[in-house]
């Protein structure tokens, strides 16, 4: 149980620490004076760099058999990046750009690597959706606390508060010795014609693009929603706020997952995260306030969480276990990342040649196709013609 309330601690800090970043980029640069096609460069940065990232280290996890290690060098690298990026407070884009690029790179690099480093293990695995909730319970007292703590300008202080969390988190993963996981992780060693192998499987392939469909509209829902409540003449009070409701509901979600997942099916959660994105982005193009926005936020209780437990058990189930780490970083990496630089391109070109209303039809089309991608690969695994 001592690791269990460990990973706790570390889901707790880790993502108080991500929403010290991700929750105010926009702000930040929206602060500092970019336009939104420049803030639309500067989110897509960090996608080739979340690809190479994520590759790469779930490549050496499996290579040396060992995850906390890997963590570790992630965190240290993010904590730098991080307050860096918040430190200058001058409107200098390449910098901006390349700081943003690692930082979130790292970012997304980190949680899912946490997220390995459980799945590595056999009792924490069967705590996930749990300690899942835990991280969002931070995530949501972060998105609270931190907008009052900068005060809308004071950003240079988040570098201070990443730096002391980062600090946190090397103590607590010291506290969990590395055979306590390491002695889960096959150890047969991989080659390149095992990954080639993997990525050629038809399910692995076709489940990765379903998500990728599906990614594009949760990341509009943290970059182009972000810029419609900014529209607003007060909308700047409810950024906090949207992150913070959609935090909060993803705690319920990952209890009742933690209970219910092995009654529900992977593939069903999927097709119920579709059908609640298409539901909440159309709420999200009719609204004529912000109130209805954030209300609208509520939904993130079938999205995000659903998404999460989902896509990381279909990818678990048709990888090979030597190759654990690689296939899911692997396949995360490509819908994160590509999806993570054509989305803000895309709901930043659109809202500036037509209207952010027009972006928002566009990315619910995503979800549909998801579903109508999936269902046929469902089909086709099945026998069915």
């Amino acid at each position: 149980m001592k690791l269990i309330n460990y990973f706790r601690g570390i889901y707790l800090s880790q993502y108080i620490l991500m929403a010290g970043l991700m929750t105010q980029i926009v702000p930040y640069l929206t602060h500092l004076g970019y336009d939104s096609i420049q803030r639309g460069w500067l989110l897509a940065s960090y996608s080739f760099t979340t690809i190479f990232f994520q590759v790469y280290v779930g490549y050496l996890c499996d290579k040396k058999r060992r995850v906390k290690m890997f963590y570790v060098a992630v965190i240290v690298g993010l904590a730098i990046f991080s307050s860096l990026f918040f430190f200058i407070t001058k409107r200098i884009f390449f910098l901006h750009l390349i700081l943003l690029a690692i930082a979130g790179g790292l970012c997304n690099t980190s949680a899912a690597v946490v997220d390995n480093w459980v799945i590595s293990n056999k009792k924490a695995r069967s705590h996930f959706s749990g300690i899942k909730a835990v991280g969002s319970l931070g995530w949501g007292i972060s998105s609270i606390l931190l907008p009052l703590l900068v005060s809308g300008t004071h950003f240079a202080m988040l570098a201070y508060i990443i730096s002391g969390i980062a600090l946190l988190l090397l103590f607590l993963s010291s506290r969990i010795k590395e055979d306590d996981v390491r002695n889960e992780i096959h150890s047969a060693e991989i080659s390149k014609e095992d990954i080639i192998k993997l990525v050629r499987n038809n399910q692995y392939v076709a489940f990765t693009f379903v998500f990728f469909l599906i990614y594009l509209t949760i990341v509009a829902n943290n970059t182009l929603i972000i810029d419609k409540i900014l529209s607003f003449p007060t909308g700047y009070r409810f950024v906090g706020m949207k992150w913070a409701i959609q935090s909060f509901c993803e705690v319920p979600a990952y209890f009742l997952l933690n209970r219910f997942n092995r009654k529900v099916k992977n593939e069903m959660l999927i097709y119920l995260t579709c059908l609640a994105l298409f539901v909440q982005f159309g709420i999200y193009y009719f609204a004529a306030t912000v109130e209805i926005i954030v209300v609208a936020s509520f939904l993130q209780i079938f999205t995000v969480p659903l998404f999460s437990l989902g896509s990381r058990m279909m990818i678990h189930k048709v990888t090979p276990e030597k190759l654990l780490s690689t296939g899911q970083l692997l396949s995360i990496s490509f819908y994160m990342g590509v999806a993570s630089f054509i989305s803000p391109l895309m709901s930043g070109f659109i809202s500036n040649l037509m209207h952010i209303n027009a972006a928002i039809v566009t990315f619910i089309i995503f979800p549909v196709c998801a579903a109508v991608v999936l269902k046929t690969a469902s089909l086709k695994q099945s026998g069915i013609k």
